[in-house]
């Protein structure tokens, strides 16, 4: 099916929108939508709503939330 995938370590922090110790200075959530989801559509040249969310435990919580609060950039999350 020619997917790729992302799983970087967000530690204790839910991926909220809310400073987290090892994000220097931004959020996990900015952080997933401003660094790492534009440079994977960048490397890998993906469309608009190509990147599905998935994790475990906190980082399932994670997904499904920012899944919910941004559906115009993720069109698929699980948990």
């Amino acid at each position: 099916h020619r997917l790729r995938g992302l799983a970087p370590h967000g530690g204790p922090c839910w991926w909220a929108d809310r400073p987290c110790p090892g994000f220097d200075g931004t959020t996990p959530e900015r952080y997933l939508l401003t660094e790492l989801v534009p440079w994977a559509e960048g490397r890998w040249r993906l469309g608009p709503r190509a990147v599905a969310l998935a994790g475990v435990e906190m980082g399932g919580q994670g997904a499904v939330r920012l899944a919910l609060k941004h559906p115009d950039r993720f069109p698929v999350a699980a948990s």
